[in-house]
């Protein structure tokens, strides 16, 4: 809950980094393996279903320069339920803007750096919040079939007492945001599992990720996400309060359309329920408490010149690259 606005960042930077470009062909090297059940099963990409031929693999070659813009729209719903008493939330809606620029592509990796050009919620609160993320910018870096190597941020302008944590939690959902292909070749129908243990100061969760290629006609396709979370039993104190999570389950689907010629997805949209039982331990007096969170997103490309983008204005220039950094 504590990272409410990154929340929206898988999916918006997912766009450029797993895409774009000619596929390179592969041999038929398929390699199949049994779905992991748990985080205990290693977090390694498993191919579960290699789909039909023609197959081959997925990396992506986008031409140096080109850039992108995009905007995604989120709302998203918090109820808690205290002793039985139920206490339905308001629901929040918020607007990123993210603009891209591939900087470096070399037969192995994929180098971008980003800025975010406006961000903004209907609620005061998070509003005041999320516009200090407008003209933060970075870079990160990926395999050519879209894992993650590395990210860096540029938090200069940020308010001194939260550079530390946006950072450190932007920097996670870079790792979370990405879609990878497998490295090996892979048709329609095919199907791939990642495990991933997400950690906070606070709270952990084994995340199951299956990824299905839905379509895919040599360039367009279209990838399906659905995810599973299993929060971790954990104790810790916030605010004067003990909190102990008991239980806790989410899952979510992501829909996204691409092609492998352009540098973003078309497309993309999400849905996610989780819900977490705790027990509040406050001066003494234990209470029960459920938390109810919906989250809905939609990521729209946005137009070249299109003048009806929220907080119109030209976008800051993305950080200086050394190429000594890729």
């Amino acid at each position: 809950m504590r990272r409410l606005p990154a929340l929206a960042l898988p999916l918006v930077l997912t766009s450029v980094v797993a895409c774009g470009g000619d596929a390179m062909p592969g041999a038929d090297d398929v390699q199949v393996g049994d779905a992991p059940q748990s985080c205990d099963d290693g977090t390694e990409l498993v191919v579960t279903d290699a789909g039909a031929p023609p197959r081959q693999i997925m990396a992506a070659s986008p031409a140096v320069g080109a850039s992108e813009a995009f905007d995604l729209r989120v709302e998203m719903g918090i109820d808690a339920t205290i002793d039985g008493q139920s206490m339905p939330g308001p629901v929040l809606t918020m607007s990123i803007g993210l603009v891209t620029t591939v900087e470096h592509v070399d037969d192995e990796e994929i180098g971008m750096t980003y800025v975010f050009d406006h961000a903004y919620a209907d609620d005061a609160d998070m509003d005041e919040t999320l516009q200090r993320l407008t003209g933060v910018s970075g870079m990160v870096r990926t395999t050519r079939t879209g894992q993650f190597i590395r990210s860096e941020l540029d938090l200069a302008g940020i308010d001194p007492t939260l550079g530390e944590s946006t950072g450190a939690s932007l920097d996670d959902q870079l790792r979370d945001m990405m879609a990878p292909f497998p490295p090996t070749p892979v048709g329609v129908g095919s199907a791939w599992v990642i495990p991933e243990l997400a950690e906070d100061e606070d709270i952990a969760s084994c995340n199951i990720h299956t990824y299905r290629l839905e379509s895919f006609d040599g360039e367009a396709y279209e990838l399906a996400i659905e995810s599973t979370f299993l929060i971790q039993p954990s104790t810790f104190d916030d605010a004067g309060m003990t909190f102990k999570v008991v239980d806790g389950l989410g899952s979510s689907t992501v829909m996204l359309t691409g092609s492998l010629d352009s540098p973003a997805y078309g497309h993309g949209t999400a849905v996610g329920e989780t819900r977490m039982e705790m027990e509040v331990e406050r001066y003494g007096t234990v209470h029960e408490q459920v938390l109810d969170t919906h989250i809905e997103m939609e990521l729209t490309p946005r137009a070249d010149g299109d003048a009806t983008r929220p907080h119109d204005a030209t976008p800051p220039p993305g950080p200086p690259v050394d190429p000594l950094v890729w």
